[in-house]
């Protein structure tokens, strides 16, 4: 397990199940990699590099103008914590990479949902985004989020802070779709009505000039 926090610690240690390092105080961000990651490394080298960084803005992960205009609501909400193996590119893992990060404290009460996200720089025809592809929610709770990811990169938990205002009063979904139906019906109904009275008019029309 990767701690990321402000105290570091010189050892690292691997068990059956993953790599970590050992004694960690109190970190901002957690990366469990799992040992079978070693099967993934290209040409079985014997010595392996673990690089990892952490980064306490985005600056470095930049969009578009206009993405950030459409995405406005869409908040990085965490620490955002990089892991690679020996500098290759790390994907479609058996064994799930077991991130936990720790939820932003201006942000966590405004949260109207949460994803699981990593950097992907071919999305936005190339310029680089914010995906959640490959990665989901383990567990969550007030403080912290424990995410999973089928591969090694840069990973954060991205915030919706969309605001909830009493305009918001659309209704769901079955309901649009029942009124629709009734105004389908109304209008059917509508236009046999009136055929009945064109015919009605026509009918007794014919009478009266018959009798005449």
């Amino acid at each position: 397990i990767f701690g990321i926090s402000e105290h570091f610690s010189n050892g690292i240690g691997i068990d059956g199940n993953s790599i970590h390092f050992e004694n960690v105080e109190d970190p901002a961000a957690i990366i469990e990699i799992p040992s079978s990651i070693l099967d993934a490394v290209e040409g079985g080298e014997d010595i392996i590099r673990f690089t990892h960084a952490i980064f306490d803005t985005e600056s470095l992960f930049l969009r578009r103008r206009e993405l950030l205009e459409r995405d406005r609501y869409l908040k990085v909400g965490s620490t955002i914590i990089s892991a690679s193996v020996n500098n290759e590119t790390i994907q479609d893992l058996q064994d799930p990479v077991i991130i936990t990060l720790r939820k932003n404290e201006s942000l966590k009460n405004e949260t109207r949902g949460l994803q699981c996200s990593f950097w992907d720089p071919n999305a936005d025809d190339g310029y680089g985004n914010w995906s959640g592809k490959g990665c989901y929610v383990i567990n969550e709770t007030e403080d912290e989020v424990i995410c999973g990811c089928n591969h090694l990169t840069s990973f954060v938990l991205i915030l919706d802070v969309a605001p909830v205002t009493e305009s918001t009063t659309s209704s769901p979904p079955f309901i649009e779709k029942s009124l629709q139906h009734v105004s389908f019906i109304g209008v059917c109904v509508s236009i046999v009505c009136f055929v009945i009275i064109i015919l009605t008019y026509l009918i007794e029309r014919r009478l009266r000039s018959t009798s005449n």
